[in-house]
């Protein structure tokens, strides 16, 4: 059973409250970035602390290497989670607290609460996905694959990589499916309109990514493609939880399972492999997307696909507001957002 009316868009109406303007959306993604690049700052200033300033952690594709530290590359990785990824999940809530006047909570569902169980289903879901198409193409180009199990490596991997990717990929979402989805379905008051923009920034966000400099397009398309499904399964949810548990199942899976040479972070996976083939791997990933989406729709009574396409209803509030604010009589007049 659903929990939120059938009618209405309460996860993105609720942005309404804030009285937007486009300058408080600006100057919240001003915040996010600062603190998110003073936390860069500062894991890169751990790791030179640690390795030395001409530590080799870059390898010859771009790659971060978290093979290459001194430290433990589980110690790595909470380094390199942690401190960006979290310091800018402080600045988003420090937007939402002081620019917006809104509870960060507001960014997960429009009833202030966390659903757990959307999380794990999704998180599980995809996780089996991923799994299942990698297997497949296993026994298709068993060739491709090398095993690199290392035990000592492997399950600390597994440990930090359950509790601090969340950290990661969450910030993303609160960003992209959360603040924007919300910012732009306000302004657009049409939900494709929204999840295509959010698409393409999320696209762009990754195209330095070194996978997408040396595959070019293919990748790039995959980026927004991921930032589709996520967008859509949000909004017809009305809620996050389920982009947040896929998009962290899928980077955890790409860490701990699966790694290939160009991936942005270079992990010790149970498997490796040199040369990916990428329309292999969309045909797979689009498979499961749309399984994903007969799955998970059903299964938490979402939102039909027309309400993609549905004008967001503007509240009584903010149109009389707009409408005192000017002086005139149009009850048409939309918040400059």
């Amino acid at each position: 059973m659903a929990d939120f009316p059938k009618v209405g868009f309460p996860y993105i109406t609720q942005a309404f409250t804030d009285r937007p303007k486009l300058w408080r959306y600006l100057l919240g993604l001003l915040l996010v970035i600062v603190f998110f690049m003073l936390g860069q700052i500062a894991s890169l200033g751990l790791f030179f602390a640690i390795e030395g300033s001409d530590a080799p952690l870059i390898n010859e594709n771009g790659a971060f290497d978290l093979m290459a530290t001194k430290v433990p590359p589980a110690v790595s990785l909470v380094i390199y989670l942690i401190l960006p990824f979290g310091v800018g999940i402080i600045g988003l809530f420090l937007a939402m607290k002081y620019i917006h006047k809104r509870s960060f909570v507001s960014l997960f569902s429009p009833w202030k609460n966390i659903d757990w169980k959307r999380y794990w289903v999704s998180f599980g879901l995809w996780l089996a996905l991923a799994m299942i198409m990698e297997v497949i193409f296993y026994l298709l180009n068993p060739e491709l694959y090398t095993f690199s199990y290392d035990p000592g490596k492997f399950w600390p991997l597994v440990l930090v990589g359950l509790i601090f990717f969340p950290i990661q990929t969450s910030c993303e979402e609160f960003i992209f499916r959360g603040y924007l989805l919300q910012g732009f379905g306000i302004a657009s008051l049409r939900g494709w309109v929204s999840i295509l923009i959010t698409a393409a920034l999320f696209g762009i966000l990754h195209g330095s990514n070194p996978e997408v400099l040396k595959y070019g397009p293919i990748i790039l398309s995959y980026y927004i493609g991921v930032g589709i499904l996520l967008g859509i399964l949000t909004w017809l949810d009305q809620r996050i939880e389920l982009a947040l548990g896929i998009h962290a199942a899928n980077n955890f899976f790409a860490a701990v399972f699966l790694t290939f040479s160009s991936s942005a972070i270079q992990t010790p996976a149970l498997f490796t492999t040199e040369d990916p083939n990428m329309v292999t791997m969309m045909v797979g990933w689009l498979i499961s997307a749309a399984i994903a989406l007969a799955i998970l729709i059903p299964m938490f009574g979402l939102k039909k696909w027309s309400s993609l396409w549905e004008s967001i209803p503007i509240p009584t509030s903010i149109i009389n507001h707009s409408v005192e604010s000017s002086g005139e009589d149009d009850v048409n007049s939309i918040p400059n957002v």
